[in-house]
């Protein structure tokens, strides 16, 4: 609505203050789209249509409106500037939150990780130094053949068991690797 009490529409030329996209963002084919209909909704103050991403302008009277980009055709260079900055940001936003979600629920499945049982790791004999973890897998295996019988394989074996231990938890291998990358994204 004008702040001017003496014009019923904003006069131009008009000077774009601020664009500000109110829709929600969501994932499709791996890009954030607008969501239609999510937005703050408000009527224009110049076609009255309603839109969801908002132009705040002054007008030549220096009255300030808040219309759709489209009608803040006076200043059209600029309104559509900062509406593409405005949906970048807007776009931006949503990224970070999926991200910071995704970091989240990554915290909480590690949280939720058993310890690793080093007292069932055993070494068994054999032509070459084979560890075994009882009642766990490993690369699908319950017995993981290493070239040697150092505490350094026996961290490799760990490192593997808890990977595997953490995508049983997110529902499997892909499904790890995807909500470790949304965690990576936006950073």
């Amino acid at each position: 609505m004008a702040t001017s009490t003496d014009t019923a529409r904003p006069v131009e030329p008009f000077t774009v203050d601020q664009v500000v996209d109110t829709r929600d963002y969501e994932e499709r084919d791996d890009r954030m789209v607008p969501v239609p209909g999510s937005g703050d909704r408000r009527e224009c103050d110049r076609c009255h249509e309603v839109h969801e991403v908002h132009a705040h302008v002054t007008d030549a009277n220096g009255a300030t409106w808040v219309v759709g980009t489209g009608c803040a055709t006076a200043d059209k260079a600029a309104a559509r500037s900062l509406a593409g900055k405005a949906t970048r940001a807007a776009r931006k936003a949503a990224e970070v939150a999926r991200a910071a979600a995704a970091r989240a629920t990554l915290a909480e499945l590690t949280a939720e990780l058993p310890a690793f049982p080093a007292d069932q790791v055993t070494h068994v004999a054999g032509q070459r130094p084979t560890w075994t973890l009882d009642g766990a897998t490993v690369y699908g295996l319950s017995t993981v053949a290493y070239k040697a019988d150092d505490a350094e394989r026996i961290a490799a074996l760990q490192t593997t068991w808890t990977r595997e231990q953490l995508a049983t938890l997110a529902g499997g291998h892909d499904a790890l690797r995807r909500l470790q990358g949304l965690a990576r994204s936006a950073a």
